[in-house]
């Protein structure tokens, strides 16, 4: 499987990639949330990444391949747990941080496998604190490299290190690594670049690139103002 890694999400359609990468833009939110002390905002940024991951779960075909199968069953394990968060709207924020914890982990593991293909959908830089969950550990991902720590909010806001990255290929060269912070919002996705100069030539020229085998990823009919 790992030498066909390309292959495999090469197939994947365009509207699992809208669906995985609204799925973690949800995600970052929920991690923002928590950073901020904020239980409600993270349960609606739960109930987001759940309705996102419903939808995704049933467009990527099933394959034969352990390995593979792997891969897509850590979105449904996501998918649990922010249906644990989204589901219980008196729960105290603890208990949404440990759940945040199985989504973290099962996020991690999707992106860290599907930005090795060259049409990877997110960058994110991904974080450990050893103190969380009781002195356990745990990790999370986010987009900037300011730590904002979802596990101790406000009260320990900068506890933690960089750990890993997942980065997407530019949207533009398809063949630097993207950086996290250094993206743009069209019709519904999101997409990253290596730099500020493969913005500027994405906004000139986006369908070409979205189109093209930049690394950039079509947005799927049905969403937005156009279809296509």
């Amino acid at each position: 499987f790992e030498a066909q890694r390309d292959q495999y999400f090469a197939g994947a359609s365009n509207d699992y990639r809208f669906y995985t990468n609204q799925a973690f833009a949800g995600y970052f939110h929920m991690q923002e949330a928590l950073a901020a002390d904020s239980a409600a905002d993270a349960r609606k940024a739960a109930a987001t990444v759940q309705q996102a991951l419903a939808v995704a779960d049933g467009l990527l075909p099933r394959l034969n391949k352990k390995e593979a199968q792997t891969y897509h069953d850590s979105l449904k394990r996501a998918g649990e747990a922010v249906s644990a968060i989204a589901a219980n709207e008196r729960a105290p924020i603890d208990q949404i941080r440990t759940h945040f914890a199985q989504v973290s982990l099962a996020m991690g593991k999707f992106s860290q496998a599907f930005n090795k293909s060259a049409k990877g959908a997110v960058s994110a830089l991904v974080f450990h604190c050893p103190m969380a969950l009781n002195d356990k550990g745990a990790a999370w991902l986010q987009r900037t490299d300011q730590i904002a720590n979802p596990y101790f909010g406000v009260s320990m806001l900068r506890c933690g290190e960089l750990t890993d990255t997942h980065m997407a290929k530019c949207s533009v060269t398809g063949k630097e690594d993207a950086d996290p912070g250094v993206s743009v919002e069209y019709e519904g996705m999101t997409y990253y670049f290596c730099c500020k100069d493969c913005i500027k030539k994405f906004n000139e020229h986006p369908e070409h690139y979205i189109h093209g085998d930049s690394g950039g990823n079509k947005k799927p009919n049905g969403h937005g103002e156009h279809g296509h």
